[in-house]
């Protein structure tokens, strides 16, 4: 099964930084991708991509707080059209997208595409490690503990490139003792909440319950 990751092109781990929570009124400020090749059972890095987008209206504090974001880095970034034709390129039907979290990050980049390429269908395949992780590890499941369950080190600086070099390591080193690919275009939401967000017509989206390896089991039972 995992010989799956070699069909694709490319695979890209990313993360985008937000002025806030709501894809409807907040903008990325920042993209952030690892380019991966799988062959051979080994991950070889082909590019990194780290882009600030313009963003003319002063930034929530809570926001330069936490990231280190500032309106002075912004004023120098792309204009938001530029990242649309990066994000063109980078999720093609021939990819695979990782992300923690992924519905948050996908909700951002759709309302993005849909105003700056609103031809542009997202055909992109999608593996959530936020799913895999909650299916095999006990709660809580933040980026930081998981990253603290692998023992990865890197830079705590809440910027889209260190949580997506993390998660690239994430993702590689959870490859290697559970195999990920049953988890590709499946997304899990916590069942008590409900589903949120955009749906993808190529992704299922599914409850996922506390049980250690439920959703694994659900999956291959649909």
């Amino acid at each position: 099964m995992r010989k799956i990751l070699e069909r694709y092109e490319k695979i890209v781990v990313f993360d985008v930084e937000t002025t806030g929570f709501n894809p409807a009124r907040d903008e990325i400020i920042e993209f952030a991708g690892v380019v991966l090749k799988y062959e051979q059972g080994k991950f070889r890095a082909i590019e990194e991509i780290d882009t600030l987008i313009r963003y003319e209206s002063p930034l929530p504090s809570k926001i330069t707080t936490l990231t280190g974001i500032t309106d002075r880095m912004l004023k120098k970034g792309i204009h938001r059209s530029k990242l649309a034709e990066t994000l063109e390129t980078v999720f093609t039907e021939d990819t695979l997208a990782v992300a923690y979290n992924i519905q948050f990050d996908i909700g951002f980049i759709h309302s993005l595409m849909e105003k700056e390429k609103p031809d542009f269908v997202f055909k992109a395949h999608l593996l959530d490690m936020l799913t895999i992780y909650r299916d095999n590890h006990p709660y809580p499941h933040k980026l930081s503990n998981a990253i603290e369950s692998y023992q990865i080190e890197f830079p705590n600086s809440h910027r889209a490139i260190d949580d997506t070099r993390a998660t690239a390591e994430l993702f590689r080193l959870m490859h290697e003792i559970i195999d990920v690919t049953p988890y590709i275009n499946y997304i899990g939401y916590p069942a008590r909440y409900g589903h949120r967000g955009i749906k993808l017509p190529h992704v299922t989206y599914v409850a996922q319950e506390s049980d250690l390896g439920s959703f694994k089991k659900t999956i291959e039972n649909l």
